[in-house]
């Protein structure tokens, strides 16, 4: 996360996110919970909206999310922070909590996020609003993510994803055919849908040709069941009949 004005890069909270970079190892859990005793200690003599926030990184580093939730609220009891709203309600949407991580995206919104941190916000916000069901508020979101940064491919997916929801599948098709084009190796997904969408449409050796890809790929397990069925069924096909499912079953799993 980029730093405002009046919290410096090596603030404690700073300390803690570079710590979480990615799935903690032995030794770094090691130092996750040193950090959190340091900041156990801190806090019993004075509650500090830094200790309070980079304690709460460190405790979801940690894998301890409620916990995480409780000392960002303390530190939001202490300081209205946009950063802070971003990183609880990005641990609200992990938490499956979408209401309540869709009033902490608007609430960062609100308090003037750092530009560097808006296209995030949208992103979140778009989730939150799919998952909620209200599929146009979070094409809405998407897009305007997609304004502020044309080449990350996340919000493009999501974007097809919701488009589909809404049974608008020309759209949905082009989104999925940016996102492979951004990231051709890394989003099996992608293929799965834009092979099922062309497979809808008649378009059966392109449809062929993504089943293929993504069984190749094979990183969405849950998806790849599926597929060898559907590509088994086109390649013995003498005619490009329609799928056997309702699109929207086929795509369920998204």
């Amino acid at each position: 996360m980029a730093s405002i004005e009046g919290r410096s890069e090596d603030s404690p909270a700073d300390f803690a996110k570079q710590l979480y970079g990615g799935a903690p190892n032995a030794e770094l859990r090691q130092e996750l919970w040193e950090a959190v005793f340091q900041y156990d200690r801190a806090l019993e003599l004075t509650p500090l909206f830094d200790a309070f926030e980079a304690r709460a990184a460190a405790l979801y580093a940690l894998g301890w999310r409620g916990e995480a939730i409780a000392d960002y609220t303390r530190a939001l009891d202490l300081r209205q922070d946009s950063l802070v709203y971003l990183e609880r309600g990005q641990v609200f949407l992990e938490m499956n909590q979408y209401g309540a991580a869709e009033a902490d995206f608007l609430r960062a919104l609100e308090l003037d996020l750092p530009d560097s941190d808006l296209r995030d916000a949208y992103v979140g916000l778009g989730d939150a609003h799919r998952n909620l069901g209200a599929l146009e508020a979070a094409i809405s979101d998407y897009s305007i993510a997609i304004r502020m940064d044309p080449d990350n491919w996340s919000p493009y997916y999501w974007r097809g994803v919701s488009l589909v929801g809404l049974q608008r599948f020309p759209a949905a098709l082009d989104d999925f055919s940016r996102v492979i084009a951004q990231r051709p190796l890394g989003t099996s997904a992608a293929y799965y849908a834009r092979g099922v969408l062309n497979w809808m449409n008649g378009q059966c050796e392109l449809a062929r040709d993504d089943l293929t890809v993504f069984g190749n790929l094979n990183f969405d397990k849950d998806l790849l069941a599926r597929a060898p069925f559907y590509l088994e069924y086109l390649r013995g096909a003498t005619r490009c009949d329609p799928p056997p499912e309702d699109v929207s079953i086929l795509i369920e799993d998204l």
